[in-house]
């Protein structure tokens, strides 16, 4: 457990253990304790109680310059009057190889990072991708065992981010790396072994990214992996009552009041001969990826958010039929607060287009 003196927020009972050689995105909103996790695990925080392992290795004392991991954060990176080429090697320095072994590694490192032209331009004159571009690189002539970041990629573009982020979980998989990453995005998940999703300095869940996203068990963990629907269900005996409409369950998980969770990729539109499930009418879309996501208003004031194929007409007030499977819906008995809100901005994708 941590508190922050002065402050009502803290970290508890948070117990999950990091497999070696994983790579592990700690998602959740803003306070919900993601970058204070990584602090105690880095040694910069040390847990009023509680235990931080590494194997058998107890760290709680240990003083961070003697942890065996890299931790990098927006503000302790390389000064900025350095170059690239001064950033590059001082980080090949750290390492036992010899004079040829480091030129080849910072030749290979220029080419794979799209450095070579910049090699001589100070890390303060870079654009945000490019100065990315080189922590990566410095990342990978570092080698490490263990590797801490905390918004790595939060200045760049929702496309730079997968590009780079694809290059670096490649490189880190190669050296072996166990790798514990604060994202941003949702995007940022699907190069991760691992998902632990945080909600008020609580471990709220842990799985693959495919289990997480696909069965949340509870609003947080939904809202913190991705884009979702929230609306108010209603479940008596074996009969589901909603917005989106109705149907049976043979084992409903409660009784009562609670939340239907959906995805806006579970709607697609109906096919020539099929019946719909629902009616949507388009308010607002945006084109991103070679996808639409599109949202609207049903009865109640509810909003949906779908996600749907390139070919799709998509206009403002454009009526369309959609068709949905209930069973990759999710049920959870708590009750949204607030009828009708909209998912966060920051759980939705960077779009460049609209109509």
């Amino acid at each position: 457990m941590f508190s922050r003196s002065g402050s009502p927020f803290r970290i508890d009972g948070v117990s999950h253990v990091f497999e070696a050689r994983s790579q592990t995105a700690l998602v959740g909103a803003s306070g919900s304790g993601k970058t204070t996790l990584l602090d105690l695990i880095a040694g910069r925080h040390s847990p009023e109680r509680g235990t931080i392992r590494l194997g058998n290795r107890r760290l709680n004392d240990v003083k961070p310059k003697r942890r065996p991991l890299l931790y990098v954060t927006s503000d302790n990176g390389p000064p900025l009057r350095w170059s690239v080429r001064h950033a590059l090697v001082a980080a090949l320095r750290t390492g036992s190889l010899d004079r040829a072994d480091r030129l080849e590694e910072f030749e290979s490192a220029l080419d794979y990072w799209a450095l070579r032209d910049l090699v001589d331009r100070r890390l303060g004159s870079l654009s945000p991708g490019e100065r990315v571009r080189c922590r990566m690189a410095e990342i990978e002539l570092l080698r490490p065992a263990i590797f801490l970041a905390d918004r790595l990629c939060a200045s760049l573009s929702p496309s730079e981010t997968q590009e780079l982020l694809d290059r670096l979980s490649r490189v880190l998989r190669v050296i072996g790396t166990t790798s514990i990453v604060e994202v941003s995005r949702f995007e940022e998940t699907r190069f991760s072994t691992s998902l632990v999703a945080l909600h008020e300095g609580r471990l709220e869940q842990s799985g693959t990214p495919r289990s997480v996203v696909e069965s949340p068990v509870s609003i947080a963990a939904a809202l913190a992996t991705g884009p979702a629907n929230l609306f108010p269900v209603d479940i008596h005996e074996n009969e589901v009552h909603s917005v989106l409409g109705d149907w049976s369950l043979e084992s409903p998980p409660f009784q009562g009041n609670g939340t239907l969770l959906t995805r806006p990729w579970h709607f697609h539109p109906v096919l020539p001969g099929e019946e719909s499930d629902l009616i949507f009418g388009v308010e607002e879309a945006a084109y991103a990826n070679g996808s639409w996501w599109a949202s609207g208003i049903l009865t109640g004031n509810m909003m949906l958010e779908v996600h749907l194929p390139s070919e799709t007409e998509v206009h403002k007030g454009r009526l369309m039929g959609l068709r949905y499977d209930p069973s990759h819906f999710t049920l959870v008995p708590e009750v949204v607060r607030e009828r009708g809100q909209r998912v966060p901005i920051d759980a939705l994708p960077t779009v460049p287009e609209s109509r």
